[in-house]
């Protein structure tokens, strides 16, 4: 009976999705006949109608928005008024929450922030520079007594992942932007029931757009079915178009019994272990933490799982079981990027590591799609005689996101940045690493919806064991790698140099 009624109601799911969407559509040819056909019978009409537009432009030129954000919109609203508008309407607004929903998250997250005087410790003037920097923004702390592991490869970590998740014995929190259906799930799936059947709790969070096209729906009803599991997707698509539908989750997280915590770019997914090849061999990296640094990691997830459920979980609860470790000196930095956040943490903190270099700035990024500012500080870096290397993937997920990335690249590498394309495949990992001592790891790509518009999160750590490590691995990576001379960029043909220029135009509206 109940899988008849089941079987009904997702029938009358996909019927009703059917209808709104052939309602919007016409909805939408019956608003472009208006705009492009019926109106320019009356010039007069048509042309008032359209000066409207700089009603709007106005107030994006006058909004807090990236100056690149900005001048897009405007553009498209301004070549295209009325299609301009509705898409800035439901795309194009930032980082902007319903007002009640934020302040509900907000104060939920503040009533539980943690406070110590560690940032006080530091006794280089550019390391206590990040760490006020990131703590005035989000209000989170820095910790020492953390021991962080670097982690390069992604089956590694599932691997690591999944021999932590066995040792479980009061709680596993799961945050991914993808879970795939795939051998690794299914293993995660088979550990995760054991550890539920013996009365561990088991929360999971995913994003219901990053996972759509890969994660099954009767997958999620399997793993619900299952006591002690629950399994929620992050702002999920419903029946009602909603102007949320822009802001993602794409934070990766994992804590265990809070003594052990994972961040990084990998997902739940057979690419990222090799299982299965997507665009060549997939490069990315996390890292392992146990200790105090766990507590802003347990308090992400928390948070998020408030925001998707509206359950608030006991925090004192959870972070009881966490254990201060030997540090050996090193201090660890957790936070969130997302638009419960007024302000762009990662855009700041990596603005303030570019401008505050001394000699070495290596980034590994998937994606290179940011400002001219961001540019320009590179460049500059660079011409003053640091050491700036930039690697990107050679083969790209994304064909009209790698023609901006490539867009980019003229600039750089003339003003002496040197720039590598990943030759095995894919490159994920986003990594910052700079100087001898300074290092971030975490979820956030170079693009404008990872650092104006996802939930993020990352880490930056101040330990010079990390950074030695993290170094020699992306110099490994570099060495599997080709530069790109500015001769051989140059040389790119007519047509991409076009898609290149166009798209450069609307990269901050992708």
């Amino acid at each position: 009976m109940k899988m008849t009624i089941k079987i009904f109601l997702n029938i009358l799911n996909i019927i009703l999705k059917a209808i709104i969407v052939i309602v919007a559509l016409s909805i939408q040819l019956a608003l472009l006949y208006f705009i492009f056909i019926y109106l320019q019978r009356f010039q007069l009409l048509y042309y008032l109608v359209s000066s409207l537009a700089i009603i709007p432009a106005i107030k994006i030129y006058n909004s807090d928005q990236n100056i690149s954000f900005k001048f897009s919109w405007i553009l498209l609203i301004l070549i295209v008024p009325y299609i301009g508008v509705i898409f800035y309407l439901f795309f194009g607004k930032g980082k902007t929450l319903p007002k009640r929903k934020a302040n509900k998250v907000k104060d939920f997250f503040e009533n539980k922030l943690i406070y110590n005087d560690n940032i006080d410790e530091l006794k280089d003037n550019d390391t206590h520079k990040y760490a006020t920097l990131l703590n005035s923004i989000t209000r989170l702390p820095l910790y020492k007594n953390t021991q962080t592991k670097f982690i390069n490869d992604g089956k590694m970590f599932f691997d690591n992942l999944i021999e932590d998740i066995k040792n479980a014995h009061e709680y596993i929190f799961l945050e991914y932007f993808i879970f795939s259906d795939g051998k690794d799930l299914e293993t995660l799936k088979q550990v995760l029931f054991q550890k539920a059947d013996e009365g561990v709790e088991i929360k999971i969070i995913y994003d219901d757009i990053g996972s759509k096209k890969a994660l099954k729906p009767k997958t999620v009803d399997e793993i619900n079915s299952h006591k002690n599991i629950k399994m929620i997707g992050f702002n999920p698509i419903g029946l009602v178009f909603s102007l949320r539908l822009n802001y993602r989750n794409h934070r990766k997280i994992a804590i265990i019994d809070g003594k052990v915590a994972y961040c990084g770019g990998v997902n739940i997914a057979d690419e990222y272990t090799h299982k299965i090849e997507k665009f060549g061999f997939w490069r990315d990296n996390a890292n392992r933490y146990i200790g105090d640094a766990i507590y802003s990691f347990l308090l992400i997830f928390i948070s998020d799982w408030y925001m998707s459920t509206s359950e608030k979980l006991d925090f004192d609860f959870y972070k009881k079981s966490i254990v201060s470790v030997n540090g050996k000196n090193s201090y660890v930095f957790p936070f969130l990027e997302g638009p419960t956040i007024e302000k762009n943490p990662a855009y700041s903190l990596f603005s303030s590591l570019i401008n505050n270099v001394d000699h070495t700035l290596y980034i590994s990024t998937p994606y290179f799609i940011i400002d001219k500012t961001f540019i320009d500080s590179l460049c500059f870096a660079a011409e003053s005689g640091v050491d700036v290397r930039l690697l990107i993937p050679h083969i790209p997920d994304k064909k009209l996101v790698y023609f901006i990335t490539c867009g980019h690249l003229g600039k750089l590498i003339k003003s002496g940045v040197r720039v590598y394309v990943y030759t095995p495949g894919f490159n994920h990992a986003k990594n910052f690493i700079i100087d001898d001592n300074v290092t971030f790891n975490g979820t956030i790509n170079l693009d404008y919806r990872s650092l104006f518009l996802h939930f993020e999160c990352g880490a930056l750590h101040i330990d010079e064991q990390l950074n030695k490590i993290m170094k020699e691995d992306f110099l490994k990576a570099l060495n599997q790698s080709e530069e790109i001379s500015y001769e051989a960029w140059k040389k790119r043909s007519i047509f991409k140099k076009l898609i290149e220029f166009l798209s450069v135009l609307i990269a901050p509206l992708l």
